[in-house]
């Protein structure tokens, strides 16, 4: 059986256990206990009794170890099985989070927890290098927040080495001579460090407040700056090996957490697909990281229908996705003057040529030009509004913008628009001009 502190938040196992609510073990009931990264965890069993009603159950695991269920669970969403002599119910229990190593209730809090963000590791390049404290197995840098202390620690991979020459090649022979000097050079010491070369890292951020949350709210923050770690990257980030430690008296404890969140298969794929080391414009050196996710929990714009636009992005898409993505961000476009309209009252340019002028750039600009075409009478932000009239109006019956566009080129539209939006969020949470601008350039060709 696989150890459950191996079990990753991208994993699908299943383990079979007793569930009862919490100081009810006379109400337990057998059953297994399914987890995928698509529905998050499922509690399956077979019973004659009705009393389970309860927000929790705890569950003793057939490897003697213990585990936290979140409900709510109802028993009566069972279906009935009746013979001549009893009722059995079969029940499946839809569960928000699974909490390995702990029996724990709704109401506990807690001042910290840790997770490491999935396949971050282009974001984190070179800064592991240049962080402010280290050792030989471990480096991390830290950020106070206004609610909360960031910490990103670089876990190091690291071999031990005996010879600089044999471990390290150069394709210049001017090179290799120096690396064989160094070798001579060190083998003539008397005493001999030890020599390790780091084969890679893994990135684990840690949350720390000065007052206790609740689990709900921990998880709330973990996705918030996920969700900022994917408008920056421009591809899902998942959370992984959520983990919480704290001390009751003289005893330490750990929970390993599972939260259900429902990831379509196709969106998995393009999170766990691996990325280039560096793969972006937007990476952990070029910020102030405290300052910039101190500022995007701050936003007063509603970022949610852009945010699931990224976290939840697909290989496959259909039209009327499409269509709707369009139309939202067109919309975006307007909020994004209205919310710049609050600081400058000023702005001359109107709807959305104030959005693409503002947050878009030349190259951007040109793309939806060839894409939508160009009348000499209309601004590209009247086209803009004419597509999202196009898609939204059912009643309308000329359309010479959709008429002529493929699936693709839609999507194409659909992009475009997204990294604008984008710009303006990453603009907001004061990212720097100059690494806006590189994300424009680096999305738009």
């Amino acid at each position: 059986m696989k150890d459950r502190n191996t079990y990753k938040n991208t994993d699908t196992f299943s383990i079979q256990g007793e569930f009862y609510p919490p100081e009810n073990y006379e109400d337990r009931v057998s059953g297994r206990l399914h987890y995928d990264p698509y529905w998050g965890a499922k509690l399956n069993f077979v019973t004659k009794s009705e009393k389970i009603d309860s927000p929790v159950l705890h569950g003793v695991l057939e490897d003697g170890s213990i585990c936290t269920l979140f409900g709510p669970f109802h028993i009566e969403n069972g279906n009935r099985f009746r013979n001549r002599k009893l009722t059995i119910l079969s029940v499946d229990m839809v569960c928000t989070s699974l909490l390995f190593g702990e029996h724990i209730d709704l109401t506990k809090k807690f001042t910290s927890i840790d997770f490491k963000p999935l396949n971050m590791e282009g974001f984190f390049t070179n800064q592991a290098n240049a962080s402010g404290t280290k050792s030989r197995d471990r480096d991390f840098t830290e950020y106070e927040l206004d609610n909360f202390r960031l910490k990103v620690t670089f876990n190091n991979k690291l071999k031990g080495i005996s010879s600089l020459s044999a471990n390290l090649y150069s394709d210049t022979e001017y090179a290799e001579q120096q690396l064989d000097k160094l070798d001579e050079h060190f083998n003539s010491l008397t005493y001999k460090p030890e020599l390790w070369i780091r084969l890679g890292y893994e990135s684990i951020i840690s949350i720390e407040y000065d007052t206790e949350k609740l689990l709900s709210e921990l998880i709330a923050d973990i996705c918030n700056i996920c969700n900022f770690f994917a408008i920056s990257i421009q591809r899902p980030v998942i959370a992984e090996n959520i983990t919480i430690e704290f001390q009751e008296g003289d005893n330490n404890h750990k929970i390993k957490v599972f939260p259900s969140e429902y990831i379509e298969e196709s969106t998995l794929r393009i999170a766990l697909s691996e990325t280039p080391r560096n793969f972006g414009p937007v990476t952990l050196q070029k910020l102030d990281l405290g300052k910039v996710i101190n500022n995007w929990f701050k936003l007063s714009f509603n970022t949610r229908t852009i945010v699931a636009q990224v976290q939840r992005k697909r290989e496959l898409r259909s039209i009327d996705e499409v269509y709707g993505g369009i139309v939202v961000l067109a919309t975006h476009l307007e909020d994004i003057l209205n919310e710049d309209k609050k600081s400058n009252a000023n702005i001359k340019l109107k709807k959305y040529d104030y959005s693409l002028h503002k947050y878009g750039n030349e190259i951007l600009r040109k793309k939806l030009i060839a894409l939508i075409g160009d009348q000499k009478q209309k601004t590209l932000g009247e086209r803009i509004g004419l597509l999202r009239g196009e898609i939204a109006h059912v009643g309308v019956r000329q359309r010479p913008i959709t008429a002529r566009l493929g699936i693709m080129d839609l999507i194409e539209v659909e992009h475009l628009l997204r990294i604008v939006v984008c710009a303006f969020l990453l603009s907001k949470s004061g990212v720097d001009s100059r690494c806006v601008d590189e994300y424009l350039n680096c999305h738009t060709q």
